[in-house]
């Protein structure tokens, strides 16, 4: 004859009648003869735990009279405790994993309570002999599982992680922090994080206040890596709560912000070149307008005094004035990078020029040597600009033999037919003025050189090199049409070869002088120097301040003007609207313009190319050069 099993009893924790009836009716059903006891206040839990007649407890999840889990940990006080199930509608998947962890043997949906009774029954089994919820095991499985990848994710974060406790002593550190700061996890776990990172003291205790009193800081701080250097980070602190609320860590998050910074500043380094050369370019104007009376003047006065002791007091002025007016043009080069005027230059007096005016820059330990291994063909470049590549290359030089050395400079000719172009980089077929800048330095290791045209690439210390050298090298180089390249060895040397096309001059034409030159210069000193400089030349010259009186003068017959000079910044209209105005008169009428302007601030002259023009201040033979070269086709 079998053995009546026992009615089962429950207690059930619940402050909804209704839901309570439901649940009953189930259990009624499911289990016929089951007992069960109904908690509605903590009072009544209470009580009913102290009576200790039931085989298992029920509870709802969200409660109103009390918080489910504190009835857990309560339940979990009697010994031996009873199985704890929980009725939930929707819940998380790590709330089931800590409730789990905080002894609850199951968790049964509202809205199927038909597992109610079996899940009842077999927490009451394992219960009994002891056993783990299969369940729970699966459920704490999942999560240790879900824990590891969570590691390894943040492991695999390119940002730097970290724990730290309360006393900033670190507790977890993942491979980011690794690779951004070099110190392996083993060596990070157990330091100080402030002194390990070599954090600025104020900066974090602050941060340390403030995650304690709001939950979280951002902002950016400079750390030291293992190896001394300095990291510019993101900083992201987040406070760790344990269940009951109290501090328990700092979650720490740092985003690697060094070479966002580094950009930004060679960015504001550029802005302000750029700003500089604004400034130039404002002042450059009134400056060579200053200069420009000075230096004609001198001229004058050389071909009207004949003391030597005076000759020599105006030799002195004259490259006073010269020497301020390189200054003026070397600022606007650098500072602007401004496209210059092209003219056919002559190269051997302008390297020969360059190397004297080098040798005091490079130092007496540098030796410079050029050599002409022919006679160079000329070439349509900018004089000022050409002095600028060399003058890079050579400074690179003298930095790369910091005990002394030799900078070779070559020039020669060289016809680049289609099979030589191909084995020169960038080369195109063509006849080539090569000039050659070669050191005898440490050279450049084969990672840097193929990055040196780079723009912000340097491998100089900050403040001591803006890495747009080489980049505004190649540019010019470009702009001239022609390339360059590079050749290294280390402990040998480097090699640069820049190529300039030959150019190829028009064939001359001989004239006589125009009977009446129309002079149009506002600036009085400027306009009655040129004046006196074109008179005793022989020439007729008509002055005028402004475009209105220079139509005038135009107009009159009996001025039979055959050249126009004006300056491109005339008041009203300006000198390219003067020329176009007179052309409409008389076409092709030849003209030359001047201006102390930068060359990047020039608009409207690429519509009379062939219209020469001069930059403030011009030499007397600057002057006369342009007005016979202007007046020849007139004849």
């Amino acid at each position: 004859m079998a053995t009546s099993r026992p009615a089962l009893r429950y207690l059930h924790l619940e402050d909804s009648q209704a839901t309570a009836s439901s649940v009953s009716n189930w259990l009624g059903r499911a289990l016929p003869g089951c007992k069960g006891r109904r908690a509605a206040t903590r009072d009544e839990f209470m009580a009913a735990l102290q009576a200790d007649d039931f085989d298992v407890i029920l509870s709802d999840y969200e409660l109103a009279a009390m918080d489910s889990v504190t009835a857990l940990e309560l339940a979990q006080l009697q010994n031996p405790p009873k199985p704890f199930i929980f009725l939930a509608g929707d819940i998380g998947e790590e709330q089931v994993v800590e409730l789990m962890r905080l002894g609850a043997s199951d968790f049964v949906h509202k809205d199927r309570l038909q597992r109610l009774a079996p899940a009842m029954e077999r927490a009451i089994k394992e219960a009994a002999s002891g056993s783990n919820h299969p369940l729970r095991d699966l459920v704490l499985k999942r999560a240790e599982a879900r824990i590891r990848e969570q590691a390894a994710l943040l492991d695999k974060a390119q940002d730097a992680i970290l724990v730290q406790n309360l006393d900033g002593v670190i507790t977890y550190w993942n491979k980011g922090a690794e690779q951004i700061y070099g110190w392996a996890s083993s060596e990070a776990v157990g330091r100080d994080a402030a002194v390990l990172l070599a954090m600025d003291e104020v900066r974090h205790r602050f941060a340390r206040s403030h995650a304690l009193a709001h939950g979280e800081w951002r902002g950016e701080c400079t750390h030291r890596t293992k190896s001394g250097a300095e990291v510019v980070v993101q900083s992201r602190w987040s406070l760790v709560q344990d269940a009951d609320g109290e501090p328990k860590a700092f979650l720490v998050i740092n985003t690697d912000m060094t070479e966002n910074r580094q950009l930004e500043a060679k960015f504001l380094r550029a802005q302000r070149l750029e700003s500089m050369g604004m400034l130039v370019g404002g002042i450059a104007h009134d400056l060579n307008n200053v200069l420009a009376p000075i230096l004609m003047s001198v001229d004058l006065l050389r071909t009207m005094m004949r003391d030597p002791e005076a000759d020599r007091l105006i030799q002195t002025m004259q490259r006073s004035v010269k020497h301020g007016s390189a200054l003026v043009q070397q600022l606007l080069a650098f500072a602007r990078g401004a496209e210059g005027r092209h003219v056919e230059v002559n190269l051997r007096p302008l390297l020969s020029e360059f190397v004297d005016f080098m040798k005091p820059t490079v130092g007496a330990k540098i030796h410079i040597e050029l050599d002409f291994l022919e006679s160079p063909a000329p070439v349509l470049a900018d004089a000022t600009q050409l002095k600028q590549v060399l003058m890079n290359l050579c400074i690179n030089a003298r930095d790369a033999m910091p005990r002394g050395g030799r900078i070779g400079m070559t020039v020669t000719n060289l016809k680049l037919d289609e099979a030589r172009a191909r084995l020169v980089p960038e080369g195109r077929p063509g006849d080539y003025v090569v000039l050659t800048v070669q050191d005898d330095g440490g050279g450049i290791p084969p990672q840097i050189l193929e990055r040196i045209f780079d723009p912000f690439f340097t491998t100089k210390e900050p403040g001591k090199g803006t890495g747009l050298g080489l980049s505004t090298v190649r540019g010019i180089v470009k702009g001239h049409g022609g390339f360059m390249t590079v050749e290294s060895v280390v402990n040998e040397g480097t090699v640069f070869r820049i190529y300039l096309p030959v150019h190829t001059s028009g064939e001359a034409r001989a004239g006589d002088k125009p009977p009446a030159i129309l002079l149009v210069e506002d600036e009085e000193m400027v306009r009655n120097t040129l004046t006196l400089l074109l008179k005793s030349e022989g020439y007729h010259v008509l002055p005028a301040v402004d475009a209105r009186e220079a139509l005038a003068l135009f107009d009159d017959p009996a001025n039979h003007v055959t050249l126009l000079i004006a300056d491109l910044g005339l008041p009203g209209m300006d000198g390219c609207e003067l020329i176009a105005a007179v052309r409409k008169k008389q076409p092709g009428l030849p003209a030359i313009a001047m201006t102390g302007m930068p060359s990047g601030e020039i608009t409207g002259m690429e519509e009379f190319p062939d219209v020469s023009l001069l930059n403030k201040p011009m030499t007397r033979i600057m002057l006369m050069r342009a007005v016979e070269q202007a007046v020849k086709p007139a004849v």
